[in-house]
């Protein structure tokens, strides 16, 4: 979409030049307008350069692809699925049949 902001910009000016133009017997819109199509030149100029890129492959792109892909790609357990639990609070590791730390109390959470 970055370069219907710059076609809007570059419509903006052409429409204001065209406008003053047409109103040249009148001179204070006519500079106004041509104003205005100079503030749309810039504009589009400004949001031409901020948005363009400078790489065509942008690494960084890959790399979060990447890094994405290998997460996917990494299996956790269900705790249903295991025999016995890990209790983080205090270290005790009991059957995944009790949904508390018999020892702290503790809950067990759904990622380990």
């Amino acid at each position: 979409m970055r370069d219907g902001n710059v076609l809007r910009w570059i419509a903006g000016m052409l429409g204001a030049a065209s406008l003053g133009a047409i109103f040249w017997l009148f001179p204070p819109l006519s500079d106004a307008l041509f104003i205005v199509a100079a503030f749309c030149g810039v504009g589009a100029i400004v949001n031409y350069v901020q948005h363009r890129r400078t790489d065509r492959y942008d690494l960084n792109d890959l790399q979060r692809v990447q890094e994405r892909a290998e997460l996917d790609a990494i299996d956790v357990p269900d705790v249903d699925d295991l025999d016995m639990v890990h209790c983080l609070g205090c270290g005790e590791s009991y059957s995944n049949r009790f949904k508390v730390c018999p020892r702290c109390r503790r809950p067990q959470t759904g990622c380990c």
